[in-house]
């Protein structure tokens, strides 16, 4: 393993939620480089996206939000809520 790679790893095991630009930065290398070091390794650049619990009644008001989404919809397909008409 070359010095790189190790200090790739060691960057990405130590901090997994940084970008890929930062490590970059950190590392002093080429975005690219870093790149496709983590893929042949196997690994992938990717965030996490933390999402809230579900809890009971989500389902409800989702139902609810998308319908006042889908009737303001409408009104712009019609032409009565925008401005530039």
């Amino acid at each position: 393993m070359s010095h790189l790679e190790e200090k790739s790893f060691d960057h990405f095991d130590n901090n997994p939620s940084t970008s890929l630009r930062r490590a970059a930065a950190g590392i002093v290398v080429p975005r690219e480089v870093i790149r496709r070091t983590l893929r042949g390794d196997g690994r992938h650049a990717f965030h996490l996206l933390l999402v809230k619990e579900l809890v009971p009644g989500d389902a409800e008001r989702r139902v609810e939000f998308y319908g006042s989404v889908e009737v303001v919809q409408w009104f712009g397909l019609l032409g009565h809520l925008t401005s530039h008409r």
